[in-house]
């Protein structure tokens, strides 16, 4: 038994050296989104090796000062844990980037300390994925490159036939200490119209909030059960 096993991770083993850099890439990016990317070992090192490389270097290698201060800054003037009426008062009303505008909506705790901020474009119709919407995606792809590096690709620029109505579809993600930043497009709940947007968040937060919610709405579903 013990000789099948290994003669078959052999075989794999060899298969896998096989690849191409550029194979191995294609085949770790084909998976939507990095909530469904689930790797093994040997997929993590080959995306940590062939995915942050280049963006590691970028924002001044692993730098631990730049990441600090990086990581604070939520967009703008805007720093994480601003309270609504600071963030209020260092934001503005709309953000000039390249030939196009965006604006943010700003998410705070419980306690009034800003921890997510989504920037995003004007809702345009399907005629515009192509032209206006792909121009507005990578303004910003573009903008944060230039800072951060690649970051993760997590899918290419989608079409309409991905699209589903209330999904948002991310292509690229970036992480900066405890920071992270997602680029991609959403087509709103109704259907037929569709938005560049940029969601940045404090992680250790956005987390423990995302966690609460999910466990909030369980305990919901539970009371509601009990009533039948």
């Amino acid at each position: 038994m013990n000789k099948i096993v290994n003669i078959v991770m052999a075989s794999t083993i060899f298969l896998l050296s096989c690849e191409t850099k550029e194979e191995r890439n294609q085949r770790l990016l084909t998976q939507q989104g990095a909530e469904n990317l689930k790797l093994d070992s040997i997929k993590t090192v080959w995306e940590y090796e062939n995915l942050l490389e280049d963006s590691l270097k970028r924002y001044h290698g692993d730098d631990p000062e730049f990441i600090k201060e990086q990581s604070q800054i939520a967009f703008g003037d805007m720093i994480f844990g601003m309270s609504q009426t600071e963030a209020n008062k260092a934001s503005k009303l709309n953000y000039p980037i390249g030939d196009h505008t965006f604006s943010t909506y700003r998410f705070y705790t419980e306690d009034d300390e800003l921890y997510f901020i989504q920037v995003y474009a004007t809702k345009k119709s399907a005629n515009f994925l192509d032209n206006e919407l792909r121009n507005q995606w990578s303004v910003l792809r573009q903008t944060i490159s230039d800072k951060y590096g690649e970051g993760y690709v997590l899918n290419s620029y989608p079409s309409i036939f991905d699209f589903s109505p209330g999904s948002i579809l991310f292509t690229h993600m970036w992480e900066i200490g405890t920071k992270v930043i997602k680029l991609g497009l959403s087509e709103e709940k109704s259907g037929s119209r569709y938005q560049v947007k940029c969601y940045i968040y404090n992680e250790p937060v956005y987390e423990a909030i995302s966690q609460k919610q999910e466990e909030e709405k369980e305990q919901s579903l539970k009371r509601g059960s009990e009533l039948f």
